[in-house]
């Protein structure tokens, strides 16, 4: 079984399912369906980057979380 591994910005977020909507840079810009977004992860806010993985016997994927960039540093710090 394999699995593709996606960066991409999310576009909208359903706070009632814990899903986002993500878009996808380098396919155009491509908008995913709902994809569930992983408890840890949440809340995820539109404009985030995100990983999602797909497992290649699907379309379905989920978001696996956000992280930190330049422009989006973490607050606080040692």
């Amino acid at each position: 079984m394999g699995i593709e591994i996606q960066v991409g910005i999310v576009s909208s977020v359903n706070a009632a399912t814990g899903s986002a909507r993500i878009a996808f840079p380098n396919r155009g810009n491509t908008v995913s369906k709902e994809l569930p977004v992983m408890k840890k992860a949440w809340p995820v806010k539109p404009k985030d980057l995100v990983v999602c993985l797909f497992p290649a016997t699907g379309t379905d994927g989920f978001v696996l979380g956000s992280y930190y960039t330049v422009d989006d540093p973490p607050t606080g710090g040692a």
